[in-house]
């Protein structure tokens, strides 16, 4: 199958996703490319013109896919975009597909870094063709944790929620090297991040126990970590305990926002009683309190859908 074919090929099932109410959609798209190898690695443009590499098996690729881009993060996608500058140094563990990997490495531009980390192979495999197009992307493969070394990393069904954790319904176990924020750094003389996206599917903890140099140092970065009670309960943890790290860092007073999911404003943080719940959290150090100001100058000034998009 050419190029020219699968483009074609990711214009109709997007034709059909707009057209026909297809619940199954998901399905077809999987069965096709079981059959097919060039979807395995699938160059596919978003709606902001960025491309992603997918393996069309995967159904976290479907919603990237069908929408062009990653809808219940529209907000905290257009905030990474604003307060991210260039010639940043920038960090994503648990890269997945590349979404903020891709969007990161426009924002730092040539003369910036963008550090992604993804244990799960697959995954590694498709963030290595996107660093092909940004020289500024480095792809680790390897999870962010409290200690360096190795660990069994556990793929479920669909693809997105491996964890170091466990579950009953695997369909894969990698050994996986395991490395720390404080130590990657300090060995690769990296210049001091700015801005770090924190998806570990439960193991938060570890990962900011692996960065307590980093976390209290006068150039500590942002964070944007995800807060899934789900994931966390699957590796023993509470996402409230992440709030209680950030809180403790001697030397810091860490300002906790929630993006509001309606107009975009930085809520303080108020952690549900009970779970269910699924958000990102923005961890803030004094010191880096203008890039906040950016987005609220942003949202003054913008109406919409302008500010998702945020296309400056």
């Amino acid at each position: 199958m050419d190029e020219l074919t699968t483009a074609e090929m990711v214009r109709f099932f997007r034709f059909m996703h707009r057209r026909v109410d297809w619940p199954d959609m998901d399905h077809l798209v999987g069965r096709v490319a079981e059959r097919c190898e060039a979807l395995h690695e699938l160059p596919v443009q978003m709606q902001d013109g960025r491309t992603l590499y997918l393996d069309l098996r995967n159904p976290v690729a479907i919603p990237y896919l069908l929408e062009g881009e990653f809808p219940c993060e529209r907000w905290e996608t257009a905030f990474a975009r604003c307060i991210v500058q260039p010639g940043d140094t920038v960090i994503d563990i648990g890269a997945n597909v590349g979404w903020y990997s891709s969007l990161l490495s426009e924002c730092v531009g040539p003369d910036g870094r963008v550090v992604a980390f993804e244990p799960n192979p697959e995954l590694v495999r498709l963030l290595q063709q996107l660093a092909r197009e940004h020289p500024q992307l480095e792809v680790v493969d390897a999870g962010v944790a409290d200690r360096d070394g190795e660990a069994d990393f556990q793929v479920t069904p669909n693809w997105i929620s491996g964890t170091f954790g466990q579950v009953d319904d695997a369909i894969a176990t990698h050994r996986t090297k395991l490395v720390t924020l404080d130590h990657f750094l300090a060995d690769r003389q990296l210049t001091p991040p700015t801005f770090i996206k924190c998806d570990a599917e439960g193991v938060e903890l570890q990962v900011l126990a692996g960065a307590r140099a980093l976390l209290a140092s006068e150039w500590a970065p942002i964070w944007m970590v995800e807060f899934s009670s789900e994931e966390a309960e699957k590796c023993g943890q509470h996402p409230a305990r992440i709030a209680e790290v950030f809180e403790n860092v001697a030397d810091q007073r860490y300002q906790s926002y929630i993006i509001n999911q309606q107009d975009g404003t930085l809520d303080p943080l108020a952690i549900p009683s009970a779970g269910p719940f699924w958000f990102n959290v923005i961890f803030t150090p004094p010191h880096l309190g203008g890039r906040l100001d950016l987005w609220r100058d942003h949202l003054a000034t913008a109406d919409g859908e302008d500010v998702v998009l945020i296309e400056e």
